[in-house]
Formats: structure tokens, C-alpha cells, sequence
């Protein structure tokens, strides 16, 4: 990776976006197959072709297909932002001095608190293997933000707690305003019987 050819951008280095992608893949696979499954191929395959095609499962499949792409094509700066990001990172970086990174405090930390609430709870354990594996994501860029040779292991120690501490305000807004849809839908419900 320190070959000027890659430093240059002139040929793209692919084994960063390797090891950003491989634990999502990896821990999700995992918490889909089951600790005591996951070595069995044959089980895999067949409990992949046998899930149920819903629209709600198609509606999560295409979210976090679009989210990893996302994640994916975003790592290592090779695209122009849109003028409403650039807002939004200078902002953060006047408010945070370091601004912390969107994947992680937008997608990875509210996945895995999620999925961690969902271990405790038995309503959405299916969802379990999706969120602990979009939950990697918070944790790959955590270790990644030290991988920055560049970058001084204070800034990026602040960067990671802001990258915490706002992915904990992200998940209580979803969570709160999720509580709320509810109690509308249910309100509705009630007035139109």
C-alpha cells in the first residue's frame, strides 16, 4: 500500500475495501447460520432458498444492499461529494473540531445497539443476523480510523467516541420515533373502528 502508485490514486488499492467488506459479510453469515451450523454448506443453501419472500424482506435486503454499496464506494474519498454532505461535514467539523464518520455513527452504531437489543429480546431475533452484520461496520471503521498512519491516535480516539456517542442519539431518535409511528397507527386504528 505505501507504493506511490497507490498513494497517487493511480491504481486503486482494493484491499481496504476487502477488509471493510469481509467482517459485514462474515458476521452477518455467521448470525444467519448459527454457531453450530456455520461450517455446513449444504445447511446454508438450503435455509437461504427456503427464507420467505416478503416484502418487508425485500424492502431490508435492498436498504442494506444500497447501504453497503454505499459504505463500499464512499471509503477512500475517489468521489466528488454532493453540496448537501460537504454542508453537513463542514458543519460537523466546526461543531466536533474532528468530524466524526457518517458509517459509523449513521449505520454501524445504531445497528449493533439495535442488535444487541435485539439478543436480549425475543421480537426481532430474525433481524439479528442483518444488524450485528451491519453492525460491523461501526466496529471495521473504529479500527480503521488507527490505521491512519497520518492521523494522531488522539484525534482519531475523539473521533471514535463522537462516532459513539452520536450513533447512542441516532438510535434513541429511531427508537422514539418508531414508539411514536406506533402509537399513531394504533390511535388511527382505534378512531376508524
Amino acid at each position: 500500500y505505501s507504493d506511490p502508485i497507490y498513494l497517487n490514486n493511480i491504481r486503486p488499492f482494493w484491499g481496504v475495501k476487502l477488509s471493510l467488506l469481509l467482517p459485514v459479510l462474515l458476521i452477518g453469515f455467521f448470525y444467519f447460520c448459527g454457531p453450530l451450523r456455520v461450517n455446513s454448506f449444504f445447511y446454508v443453501l438450503r435455509r437461504v432458498s427456503r427464507y420467505p419472500i416478503t416484502y418487508f424482506g425485500l424492502m431490508i435486503f435492498f436498504a442494506s444492499f444500497g447501504m453497503i454499496v454505499l459504505y463500499l464506494f464512499r471509503s477512500g474519498n475517489y468521489f466528488q461529494l454532493l453540496n448537501f454532505e460537504a454542508n453537513v461535514r463542514s458543519f460537523l467539523q466546526e461543531v466536533f473540531i474532528v468530524r466524526p464518520r457518517f458509517k459509523e455513527f449513521l449505520i454501524g452504531y445504531p445497528a449493533l445497539f439495535f442488535g444487541f437489543w435485539f439478543f436480549t429480546h425475543k421480537k426481532g431475533k430474525e433481524l439479528l443476523w442483518l444488524l450485528n452484520g451491519m453492525g460491523a461496520i461501526a466496529l471495521t471503521s473504529f479500527i480503521n480510523s488507527f490505521c491512519h498512519f497520518h492521523t494522531p491516535v488522539l484525534i482519531s480516539l475523539y473521533r471514535s467516541i463522537w462516532g459513539v456517542l452520536l450513533g447512542g442519539v441516532v438510535i434513541l431518535f429511531v427508537f422514539y420515533t418508531s414508539k411514536l409511528f406506533k402509537r399513531l397507527l394504533r390511535s388511527l386504528r382505534f378512531i376508524s373502528e
